[in-house]
């Protein structure tokens, strides 16, 4: 059965003092089948003791290997580990090791840090395996390090700092030194004052930074600058002075303009800063900014003469300006929008002008003015007289108001030169006057065409007579003294024996103002009606007839002319043909009408009633005609000669009828 074991180890001292602070547990893989035996720990002393209490895995075990495991810790990463294995003497031997680096001796040395696994096997096959963990060893406690600064006391050259240090423990050898320099010695120098960092290192793994300050003996001056006097308006006019304490005389001054003296003057505006050296070559900086005094200045509203364009022909506007401040005098330079540079302005059209004057570059005052367009152009005032009926006897009376510069010229859009219109027709009229100064005004006036009002009214007296003209239209009119034109000729307001029908009549006031109005001469005549019953004419025979009826209020006696001659009211025994026939009253009145007579040849239907012979003596036969149609007389043949339309006592036989 294999057997493994929890072995507990501790170091000896290493130099006389133990380098870890704790024991190192070494632990072993044990299977669920094994059981576990005690392992003894070897003190200084030599002693043996149980590190645990055995637990039964399994419920025996033939043989326990008890042996004494000693292990010596890598230092700081250098191979100075070792395991050391004692057999137990009550185990039968010889024992024999493999270990995990394959070696098979029975102790190992020169190890690094790690985990090592070793089966021990004594003389009767009974085995047990171990895993021995090797630790890396650092210094049982923190290096102490003494160091003694010597401080700088150059600005300029060879600096004079040192640091030399002092390591605790100092019974280890071989500390490596790494400074933020790049030395590489345990003590630096020549050091300016400052932070340094030095890593001091032991072996592979074991190594710490540390800080040491190398101080400032050098003794720096201290430059300041309590202020400076402005300068104004962007000159260069201001002044500024450095004050150094400290540090070895003399001094030395660089400015950044240039200057080597403590203070500078007659400096523009701006930011300045001086350099202060010191005689063992330590500097210090110190900067100031020369402020720009900008004065505000003014442009005396009170002294600003504006005056403006009063001429249409060239221009004569001017800007009279004083500008003024109570420590600034002139002489001030200008600058106008338009480019001038004068002080004042003059012949100038309307408009805005901007002047920006100046002193000594910065102090500035800026204004604008205003010329204004004052071109005394003319007033006009119109009073019309409008057109009537088409006719040219408008007028445009013109007046020239207050405000332009007499006398005037006048132009009309209809090429008239006066200053009034006379005598023109209906139109807008668009005239410009020019005053002598050259400025126009232009301007319109409408003429409207007006009509000229009237009134008229016809009186119609419709036409009754049949044998003349009696109709009439009597015409009033407002004005009276209207003109008219009938569209039959008449030339009169009143118009006599009209015949019926329309009648046009044109008035006119004079131009374009007229009315056209048409009347109607009615026809009230009373015309006699004459309706007619036609009778038919048959078989083209002369008994055809027209009876003529008269009705209405015809004037009595009455004649009848027919267009066949007849002059009776009828018509009787008369062919078939069209008639007319016109009747006229007693007045002159008359109304034709036409008849159309027709003729109808019916066939003639006939059939016979028989009644047979039924005697041998006296003969009995019977025929008797029904003829069709029963409206007209008709004459019969038999060919037995009677003439009757029924025959009688007849013997058998064939008869015919005509």
């Amino acid at each position: 059965m294999k057997i493994f074991t929890l072995f507990l180890f501790s170091f000896l001292p290493f130099y006389g003092t133990s380098l870890l602070a704790k024991p190192i547990h070494s632990t072993f893989s044990v299977p669920e089948d094994t059981l576990f035996a005690d392992a003894p720990l070897k003190t200084e002393d030599g002693d043996f003791g149980p590190i645990a209490t055995p637990k039964a895995a399994t419920e025996s075990h033939t043989e326990t290997l008890n042996p004494t495991v000693v292990i010596i810790g890598d230092f700081c990463g250098q191979g100075t580990g070792s395991i050391d294995i004692t057999p137990d003497a009550n185990t039968p031997g010889p024992w024999t090791y493999l270990w995990s680096t394959g070696a098979t001796t029975q102790d190992l040395s020169g190890l690094t840090s790690g985990t090592y696994t070793v089966i021990v096997t004594d003389a009767n096959g009974n085995a047990q395996a171990a895993q021995i963990m090797v630790p890396d060893l650092p210094p049982a406690s923190p290096l102490g390090v003494n160091a003694i600064a010597t401080g700088n006391t150059v600005c300029i050259g060879a600096f004079d700092g040192a640091l030399d240090i002092t390591v605790i423990p100092v019974v280890v050898p071989n500390w490596t030194y790494l400074w933020s320099t790049g030395a590489t010695t345990q003590d630096v120098a020549g050091l300016n004052s400052g932070t340094y960092t030095v890593t001091i290192t032991y072996g592979v793994t074991c190594s710490t930074p540390y800080q040491f300050t190398v101080p400032d003996l050098a003794g720096a001056p201290m430059a300041t600058i309590f202020g400076a006097q402005t300068a104004t308006c962007g000159r260069s006019d201001g002044a500024t002075t450095v004050v150094v304490t400290g540090g070895v005389m003399p001094y030395s001054y660089l400015w950044s303009n240039g200057g080597i003296h403590q203070s500078i003057q007659n400096i523009p505006p701006g930011t300045y800063t001086v350099t202060v050296t010191s005689a063992n070559g330590c500097t210090d900086v110190a900067s100031v900014t020369v402020a720009d005094q900008i004065y505000n200045m003014l442009i005396d509203t009170s002294e600003v003469i504006i005056t403006p364009n009063t001429t249409c022909i060239g221009v004569n506007g001017s800007i009279d300006i004083l500008v003024v401040h109570s420590i600034i005098q002139a002489p001030f330079t200008y600058l106008w929008s338009n480019g001038a540079t004068t002080q004042d302005l003059t012949n100038l059209p309307s408009g805005t002008y901007t002047v920006t004057a100046t002193i000594h570059g910065n102090c500035t005052v800026t204004e604008s003015y205003y010329i204004a367009d004052d071109p005394q152009v003319p007033g006009l005032i119109f009073n019309n007289t409008n057109t009537t009926c088409g006719f040219s006897n408008g007028y445009v009376n013109l007046t020239t108001q207050v405000g332009g510069t007499p006398p005037y010229t006048y132009l009309w859009s209809n090429g008239t030169t006066t200053q009034d219109l006379a005598n023109v027709p209906a139109d807008t009229y668009t005239v410009t006057v020019t005053g002598i100064n050259g400025c126009t005004t232009t301007s319109s006036a409408t003429l409207d065409d007006t009509p000229i009002l009237f009134s008229y009214s016809g009186l119609v007296t419709d036409h009754n007579a049949c044998d003349t003209s009696n109709g009439q239209i009597n015409l009033s009119l407002f004005p009276a003294n209207l003109s008219y034109q009938w569209s039959n000729g008449g030339t009169t307001k009143i118009l006599n024996n009209l015949a019926p029908g329309d009648y046009t009549v044109t008035i006119s006031a004079g131009g374009n103002c007229t009315a056209v109005e048409t009347y109607n001469v009615g026809d009230v005549t009373q015309y006699p009606s004459i309706p007619g019953i036609i009778d038919t004419t048959t078989c083209g025979l002369s008994n055809g007839g027209v009876d003529l009826f008269v009705f209405g209020d015809a004037v009595a006696p009455l004649a009848y002319q027919w267009s066949n001659g007849a002059t009776t009211q009828d018509l009787t025994g008369i062919k078939a043909d069209t008639f007319y026939v016109t009747v006229t009253s007693a007045v002159g009145c008359s109304q034709t009408n036409t008849f159309i007579v027709p003729s109808i040849n019916d066939t003639i239907r006939v059939q016979g009633n028989l009644a047979d012979n039924i005697s041998c003596a006296s003969p009995t036969g019977y025929i008797a005609l029904n003829v069709t149609p029963l409206d007209t007389s008709y004459t019969y043949l038999w060919s037995n000669g009677m003439t009757t339309d029924s025959l009688s006592s007849l013997p058998a036989g064939d008869y015919f009828v005509t």
